[in-house]
């Protein structure tokens, strides 16, 4: 009795679920379709400072088309616009221990196709050049000694970055000291070190991206527009992120890893479609033209994202920075501005992200984000020490946030836990319809809302999806959730277990082919 209770509990419990997301994706498209329909939002731009920062270590392949790109979208500026590539001295070990894997697996390699993926992840892109070449003539010895050769004459990022800096005007390049710290200790410098060059620190907008960015080209005009349209001194926006620009990196691989790679990337442009943005919405008044003025009530968690992100140096100072003792910098920032009352306001047009191309670098890259919700608590104690809060209805307010941002990292865990223990009732029991029941509810709950969002990325996305073809996206879709699913909970599984395991806790970066 409590057994088939239990069953038909989880049978409600995903539907309704389902429907929730479907609404709230159904509230993204109405937001999207409204700006997306709006026109130009370049003749309402103040002429002032904008700083796109860019913290980056080991970023040679991608790093010069996304600089290019950076550069290019000053046309759609108006006022003063740089781009501030940040180095870090760390960036000299990491060379040596990337240049070593590659060297091997250019040893490993048994044709000279492998030879050629291998330098496809090794050089750096430079303008159209993406392809790396090597003469069929020649016999497999000598190509591995010429890629051998290619691999170890790389440059390393602190090259490239200096560079790129010679040839555009914009571009200026910062190098962080000291082999230690992490992105947070890089941004930091890049600002402070940008912030003793201009007059005006507190007109200066910063935009923070990652060495794979690519965001939408009307994003920037359109975040200057509100800002200057609704007076938003201190502010802060969210350029939220579609992860298929890089599908084609995995579209060679097995089915099975190609369908958990694809249903991983359809997951994440889910959230930030059917739970980001709509979470952002909440904090505006709720009507057709989507005012961005804040609404008066109990105060919503929301968090921020470490690319994408735009904020001012006042903000900046008021936060004390990025915090450098978390273990994501972002999760705590978004939090201050929930507590402090600075709206974050979500950008309707994307960026087109990469998803990580391997199975392994997927799990890390969830067990790192996993960080984010798990330390919410320590973040109220930093947050507490950084305002001096001691009257009761404020720490209660800042205790309240913190579990609203606990609570994500509940549903992490919680989501793939009763999906497996929904199937293995429906497995271990005789009768025959729970498992075709199971597979309904799978497919109502994880796939149809993950096509969803995938439709819409197709229709507001400019670039990276509009590749993708329908019937083999459905397949891995339909194969692949369950099992990226699973390993999303045991991501989160393996954060815990390094916290109660380990003494010194370093920060994982996702890893690259070839790192």
């Amino acid at each position: 009795m409590i057994e088939s209770y239990t069953y038909w509990t989880l049978v409600c419990m995903h539907i309704a679920f389902s429907m929730t997301w479907m609404y709230k994706l159904s509230r993204t498209s109405r937001y999207l379709r409204h700006w997306h329909q709006s026109g130009d939002f370049g003749t309402e731009q103040p002429a002032s400072e904008m700083c796109v920062i860019i913290p980056v270590l080991e970023e040679t392949v991608r790093l010069w088309h996304t600089v290019e790109r950076f550069v290019k979208m000053q046309d759609n500026i108006q006022g003063r616009y740089s781009v501030i590539i940040v180095t870090t001295e760390k960036e000299k070990e990491a060379y040596q221990h990337t240049t070593r894997n590659l060297l091997h697996r250019v040893d490993q390699a048994g044709s000279i196709a492998e030879l050629e993926s291998v330098l496809s992840v090794a050089l750096p892109k430079l303008g159209n050049n993406t392809q790396h070449r090597l003469d069929s003539n020649i016999n497999l010895e000598q190509a591995r000694q010429i890629s051998r050769t290619l691999i170890q004459e790389r440059p390393d990022t602190i090259e490239l970055a200096d560079e790129l800096a010679e040839r555009y005007p914009c571009v200026r390049t910062f190098h962080m000291p000291g082999t230690t710290g992490n992105m947070a200790h890089q941004v930091n410098y890049g600002v402070e070190q940008f912030v003793q060059t201009v007059s005006d620190s507190g007109s200066v907008l910063f935009a923070l991206y990652n060495a794979d960015s690519c965001p939408d080209q009307r994003a920037f005009a359109w975040v200057r527009h509100i800002r200057h349209q609704y007076h938003r001194q201190h502010c802060i926006f969210q350029q939220y992120g579609i992860y298929f620009n890089n599908f084609e990196n995995w579209s060679r691989d097995s089915f099975i890893k190609k369908s958990i790679l694809t249903a991983a990337a359809a997951w994440q442009s889910r959230w930030s479609l059917g739970f980001e943005i709509p979470n952002a919405l909440r904090t505006f008044r709720d009507d057709t033209d989507f005012v961005m003025e804040e609404k008066k009530c109990f105060p919503f968690v929301n968090y921020c994202i470490g690319h994408g992100l735009f904020f001012d140096y006042d903000t900046y100072k008021k936060f004390k920075g990025f915090s450098t003792t978390t273990h994501n910098e972002d999760a705590i920032f978004g939090l201050q501005a929930s507590y402090s009352g600075v709206p974050i306001i979500p950008v309707p047009f994307f960026e087109s992200a990469d998803s990580p191309d391997t199975v392994r670098a997927l799990y890390i890259q969830k067990s790192t984000w996993f960080w984010g919700p798990f330390q919410a608590f320590k973040y109220k104690d930093i947050i507490m020490g950084y305002e001096n809060i001691n009257n009761l209805a404020n720490k209660f307010r800042l205790t309240w946030l913190s579990c609203c941002l606990f609570e994500h990292g509940v549903r992490w865990i919680a989501g793939p836990t009763l999906m497996v223990f929904f199937l293995a009732l429906s497995l271990l029991h005789p009768l025959p319809y729970r498992l075709p029941l199971f597979i309904l509810v799978y497919l109502i709950y994880l796939v149809l809302p993950n096509l969803v969002a995938i439709a819409l990325s197709k229709t507001y996305l400019e670039e990276g999806i509009q590749k993708f073809r329908w019937p083999g996206t459905i397949a891995e879709c339909c194969t692949g959730s369950i099992l990226m699913f699973i390993m999303h909970g045991a991501s989160a599984y393996r954060t815990i277990w390094i916290k109660l395991t380990s003494a010194q806790i370093q920060k994982e970066r996702t890893p690259l082919k070839g790192q």
